[in-house]
């Protein structure tokens, strides 16, 4: 077929530019170096800019800030009182993208913030590697199959034992980033000591979707199922999602110190709520498809979010 001259002078540069990306992902896709792969990732990049859908009313962020609105540094006590109000919203979890790992002596905040926990459905996070030996918990039930891809680590940093013992799970909430250091996957499962536990977008999703326990398959590719979303995963156990811009996520991003004076009213019940930070200093920053400082948390709220509506991006 034989294009019209003046079409392909309006739009045939545009032509041009999409067949050379497509022949140079052909390409790179096919050799497969590890030379290749910053290139690959970025070229994925460009092809997956703006394919998340709208942000749903069933995913919420609350981001701590440094200090709390006495000007204080914030304590455990603040966060044993953010936790008992976001309770009363009635939600089907609450997910810490942060590990409660030290300071675990007993004391009058750490007591009150077990207390808190204790009365709603917050789950806890850990990361991997950690010491040998450490275990998190609870674990809660994920169904593997032989041969499935995952993680592996002797050990973990955990929670300290009163906010283990007061949880409703133990969530993995390590990200890996690429060989430029962007994130751009997300773990499905976990293995700490030979025992699975799932990422915290994978149970979060599953609290939202009051799902069945999450399965996760070998074979020649491994995949992920959960209720009717089937995600393939790489060697490590990992599925691709597409990290949306900060300012998509605004409208359902709540400061805590707003949460804590009541100026917060509309998480609807049976939301899921992710607690962490977007301090540099905190570790709450990462780089990203979508921007080089992207809130930790809000990656995670990105992957509840895509599980939820089956539009996690793999190749």
């Amino acid at each position: 077929m034989t294009l019209p001259l003046a079409f392909l002078r309006r739009h045939g540069p545009g032509i041009v530019a999409a067949s050379a990306v497509a022949v140079l992902m052909a390409l790179l896709i096919l050799t497969g170096q590890k030379a290749t792969e910053p290139v690959r990732e970025r070229l994925f990049d460009a092809m997956i800019a703006g394919r998340a859908g709208p942000v749903s009313t069933k995913v919420w962020v609350v981001e701590i800030g440094a200090v709390n609105a006495a000007g204080d540094a914030w304590s455990r006590t603040d966060l044993a009182a953010l936790i008992t109000v976001l309770v009363l919203a009635k939600p089907a979890a609450i997910g810490l993208d942060v590990v409660l790992s030290q300071n675990c002596a007993a004391g009058v905040e750490n007591d009150a913030l077990a207390r808190a926990m204790a009365t709603g459905k917050v789950l806890t996070g850990f990361v991997v590697p950690g010491p040998a030996g450490g275990m998190p918990a609870p674990q809660l039930p994920i169904a593997v199959m032989q041969n499935a891809p995952a993680w592996n680590s002797k050990g973990a940093e955990t929670a300290c034992p009163q906010f283990q013992a007061a949880s409703a799970g133990a969530l993995l909430i390590s990200l890996s980033g690429g060989r430029d250091g962007r994130i751009r996957t997300a773990p499905a499962v976990g293995f700490v000591a030979g025992q699975p536990f799932a990422g915290l977008g994978v149970e979060l999703a599953r609290h939202a979707m009051v799902g069945p326990t999450p399965i996760l398959g070998g074979g020649n590719a491994g995949w992920l199922r959960l209720g009717g979303v089937t995600v393939p995963l790489d060697a490590m156990g990992q599925f691709r999602f597409v990290p949306m811009l900060p300012a998509r996520r605004a409208a359902q991003t709540l400061a805590a110190d707003a949460v804590l004076a009541g100026l917060v009213t509309d998480i609807p019940p049976g939301a899921v709520i992710l607690i962490g930070s977007a301090l540099p200093e905190k570790g709450g920053l990462r780089a990203s498809r979508a921007t080089p400082l992207h809130p930790s948390v809000h990656l995670q709220a990105d992957v509840v979010e895509q599980l939820l509506t089956g539009q996690p991006f793999v190749r």
